[in-house]
């Protein structure tokens, strides 16, 4: 039976009446859901007079007869950051706020985070606050450039990352939002030398899921729920972390499903950032998906491009990454390269090993078996300067059967003077040598002392002319037996490839069958 008068459906609440999220100028967000009388209103604050109300009409198809249905959605939008508010007073009280709405049905792409406006990351890198030292500041500029791909608003299967710019009464640092529903602010500050003094320094502020950082780290678990299964409270919490913001970072987007951010061929030093704090807060397992890309992007450039960045940079990804052919490299050129400057182990560029972000254990590792090493290389001298003092008959320096005495008092000689040249004569005991021993390894491997002069005599008259001391295959064998890494280390190494899957890429089995030994000489 028709009816007298059509039948009206009722929009859904949710599209009728938007959630709409504000951040506040103390960072915590703040949300208007009511229903009724009042509920299409905008939500404005005292600061929040510069804001413009704009109205939009919702149109939703009926059913059948049903005729169309219209309701209005209020939407608070914020004036660009270059219109300077006409707001009389200190300029200190005009905040800005950003909104955060839920589409309706009828509009997918209608999202307020393409209204944000992209905050100047290197402006705020440069700035950094007064309290902040000169390190920090350099190290937070550096990381500009990579920062400011966070600057756009992304929005994937329910995921958002985004930068606002929130007034602050402490500092003016960009906020980073990983996600729509995000309910614990975590303000990453710089790592401090124990008994440093002074209050820590913020250098972001990162606004996330608790439960997706929760579930990803057991470390993260107990800084945000306590030791607790789960937090009742509604407001928003928040935490404070050490770390470099850059590390994190890309692990708080792994966390929060944020892939396409994940890059193959991402750069040497953020990917150093990532498994240093993956390290740290013992989540080395959110890398698996790109350990084995970044292990041949590593090996890409150390092969096929210059690069600045230290010995240590290669160690720290070759251990988490369990890259154990990576890491027996790099710590053997660092024992190589390594002498000592004012009293302290350095490396090639003059940096002390021990600031070097390397664990102690490796620290000591290369400075012992830098010493063995040297020991090594002194005793060959020593032995060829007694082989050639030796008042016998069996010389080992002298390939000709006539004046055998006279070629090697000759040696013995030209030995003596070249050792002078290099400050190497008396032998010095191996703690007082400051060079390294790729430089005394270099030395013994061209010496080649002169024998008997006959020069008067035609070259193939001349019975000494191959006569000399050789030390070259000797000191090729000192150094390829250096003994880079002890057992407990290849077993972390091996640990550490299991959990990120790159197990199979290096030859454990044959290392362990064959380690490279050296005598431990005290």
């Amino acid at each position: 039976m028709p009816h007298d008068k059509p039948v009206v459906a009722p929009a859904p609440a949710e599209a009728a009446i938007p959630r709409i999220t504000v951040l506040g100028p103390d960072g915590k967000m703040e949300t208007d859901d009511k229903v009724g009388e009042g509920a299409n209103k905008p939500v404005q604050k005292e600061e929040d007079k510069n804001a413009i109300v704009e109205t939009e009409k919702h149109t939703h198809p009926g059913d059948g007869n049903n005729p169309v249905v219209t309701d209005n959605k209020t939407v608070v939008v914020v004036k660009a950051q270059g219109e300077k508010p006409n707001v009389a007073g200190d300029k200190d009280k005009v905040h800005h706020c950003s909104v955060k709405t839920e589409p309706d049905q009828t509009d997918p792409k209608d999202t307020e985070a393409d209204k944000l406006e992209p905050v100047d990351i290197k402006q705020e890198a440069a700035d950094g606050g007064e309290n902040q030292s000169p390190a920090i500041k350099e190290e937070i500029a550096s990381d500009a450039a990579e920062m400011l791909h966070t600057s756009d608003p992304v929005t994937i299967d329910g995921t958002q990352e985004t930068s606002v710019k929130v007034a602050n009464p402490h500092d003016d640092i960009p906020v980073f939002i990983f996600h729509p529903d995000t309910d614990t602010r975590v303000t990453i500050v710089a790592r401090r030398p124990t008994g440093a003094m002074g209050p820590p320094v913020a250098i972001a502020h990162f606004e996330v899921s608790a439960v997706n950082i929760a579930t990803a780290s057991r470390v993260w678990r107990r800084v945000v729920y306590g030791g607790h299964a789960s937090d009742s409270s509604n407001e928003m919490q928040h935490i404070i972390l050490e770390g470099h913001p850059t590390g994190i970072k890309y692990l708080f987007r792994i966390c929060h499903f944020s892939f396409e951010r994940i890059l193959d061929n991402i750069s040497i030093d953020s990917m150093r950032h990532v498994v240093m704090e993956a390290l740290e807060y013992s989540c080395t397992h959110l890398l698996r998906p790109w350990a084995k890309a970044w292990i041949r992007h590593l090996e890409t450039v150390i092969l096929t491009q210059e690069h600045s960045f230290k010995e240590d940079t290669i160690l720290s990804i070759a251990f988490c990454l369990g890259a154990l052919h990576m890491y027996d490299d790099a710590i053997k050129k660092l024992i190589l390269q390594a002498c000592i400057k004012d009293g302290y182990l350095v490396d090639e560029s003059g940096c002390k090993i021990k600031e070097l972000n390397l664990p102690q254990q490796a620290v000591d590792h290369i400075g012992h078996q830098r010493l063995v090493a040297v020991k090594q290389l002194f005793g060959l001298v020593s032995m060829a300067f007694q082989t050639l003092a030796r008042k016998t008959r069996d010389r080992s320096y002298c390939k000709a059967k006539e004046n055998q005495r006279e070629c090697e008092t000759a040696q013995l000689g030209s030995t003596m003077r070249a050792m002078i040249d290099m400050d190497l004569y008396p032998v010095p005991d191996a703690v007082q040598y400051e060079g390294s021993v790729e430089t005394l390894a270099d030395f013994l491997e061209g010496f080649r002392p002169a024998g008997l002069c006959e020069k008067h005599l035609k070259p193939h008259e001349r019975l000494h002319y191959y006569c000399g001391i050789r030390l070259k295959d000797d000191a090729e064998r000192v150094k390829a037996k250096i003994k880079t890494m002890r057992p407990d280390q290849v077993e972390m190494i091996r640990h550490n490839a299991s959990i990120v899957g790159t197990e199979y890429m290096s030859d454990f089995a044959s290392y362990a069958a064959s380690p490279l030994e050296v005598a431990d000489e005290d």
